[in-house]
């Protein structure tokens, strides 16, 4: 009976996991390290980066945060943004020359 309730707890999990990441879209914009993590400003303004809801997630921004060559840097990051502004989940992110952030006119100048 147990492991039958542990596959079935298993199963869910898993399609939740699999519906969260259906909704992931990826966001563009300067990474900087701010006073409480590290945050993503795209045109919207800044989602944290530091406090994703799940394990894999985290473990993805730590990834990021120690990837940093330079502070801030340009890149996107892809996820799930959660009412608070900041990101649920994370699935991974990629790094662009400070030149596409400059060149990007929705984005702050710096």
């Amino acid at each position: 009976m147990k492991s039958k309730h542990a596959l079935l707890s298993a199963i869910a999990s898993l399609i939740l996991l699999t519906t969260a990441q259906t909704h992931a879209a990826t966001y563009c914009g300067w990474i900087d390290d701010a006073k409480f993590g590290a945050t993503l400003t795209d045109k919207d303004g800044p989602h944290g980066l530091s406090d994703p809801r799940d394990q894999p997630s985290a473990d993805i921004a730590t990834k990021l945060q120690e990837s940093m060559k330079e502070w801030p840097s340009c890149g996107c990051v892809t996820g799930k943004i959660g009412n608070t502004g900041d990101f649920d989940f994370i699935t991974g992110f990629t790094f662009k020359p400070i030149a596409a952030c400059q060149g990007d006119k929705s984005l702050e100048q710096r």
